[in-house]
């Protein structure tokens, strides 16, 4: 089963790259998003898989470990599907303009949204093999057998529902909040310029890396924040893939708000909330600059 999920992982990659040599226009702009999505995803994974266990520790409230090597357990599932996730919310949200079509917030929205939830099917069965290795340090494919004789295949749609709220508000957040809030620091930036005086801190604020950093980074940690309990009922039901301790998501809440309150269920919600503040500017800018590339 594993192999052929990766199979399929790569094959939604070259199939799109292929599809670049198409004539039809808007099959060569969805295949150029999908290729752009897979390589920022890739990227993001590489430079915050550390954040990623931290925060997987944090929920499950076991001792943090400070090797290297703990924090990469995982991390070669990690990129398979987090470059074909980001590509697939990426693509998914343009090629939806000809079915929710139009610019208002309403339909930005809705496109995004829906791409971010639909993307849970790629990436939430390959976050419960993520969190299972990263405590227990097995290889891809003896954890992927581990939880099909413990669970049987329904294991791996375990907390699929909070997965797809969690990344559907996400992809919300970079895809429509992080040009809109960027676009509302650029006219700051406008403003404040005519009152500075030092060239040096002119110079810093006028830049454009200024506004989309600061965007990226503050859009970043407030859908992180405000997704993060979905996050953590998703962590607990995929921990729990035998279903011995929650039957369902409701059954989660409940058990973590007894226990520890409302509190309890932003559990490492501070590492996630790093990662999302470096993804969405360094997603972001490698979709930008590639869009660049091809428009030259």
């Amino acid at each position: 089963m594993l192999r052929q999920y990766i199979v399929s992982m790569i094959m939604l990659t070259v199939t799109c790259t292929a599809f670049c040599m198409e004539d039809d226009s808007s099959v060569r702009v969805l295949a150029k998003e999908a290729a752009i999505g897979t390589v920022a995803g890739a990227a993001e994974v590489t430079a915050n898989s550390p954040l990623i266990y931290f925060k997987n520790a944090m929920q499950q409230g076991h001792k943090i470990s400070m090797d290297p090597k703990v924090w990469y357990r995982g991390y070669g599932m990690n990129v398979a599907a987090m470059g074909p996730t980001t590509a697939v919310q990426i693509c998914t949200d343009r090629g939806l303009e000809t079915v929710v079509p139009g610019t208002d917030l309403y339909s930005k929205v809705a496109r995004a949204f829906t791409a971010g939830a639909l993307s849970a099917a790629v990436n939430g069965p390959v976050e419960l093999v993520i969190r299972d290795q990263q405590e227990h340090n097995g290889t891809a494919v003896a954890t992927c057998k581990k939880v099909l004789s413990g669970g049987g295949l329904r294991a791996f749609g375990r907390g699929w529902a909070a997965t797809a709220l969690r990344e559907g508000g996400f992809a919300t957040g970079y895809l429509v909040a992080f040009p809109m809030v960027e676009a509302a620091i650029k006219k700051s930036q406008d403003a404040a310029l005519s009152n500075i005086d030092d060239p040096w801190v002119k110079a810093i604020v006028s830049h454009p890396a200024c506004a989309y950093v600061g965007a990226g980074a503050a859009t970043g940690i407030a859908f992180a924040v405000a997704t993060h309990p979905c996050d953590t009922v998703k962590t607990k039901l995929q921990a729990d893939y035998q279903g011995a301790l929650f039957k369902n998501t409701q059954d989660v809440v409940r058990t973590v708000i007894a226990k520890k309150g409302v509190a309890g269920l932003f559990a490492g919600a501070s590492p996630r909330a790093v990662r999302a503040g470096l993804a969405i500017p360094l997603i972001g800018t490698i979709k930008k600059y590639f869009s660049e590339e091809k428009a030259e």
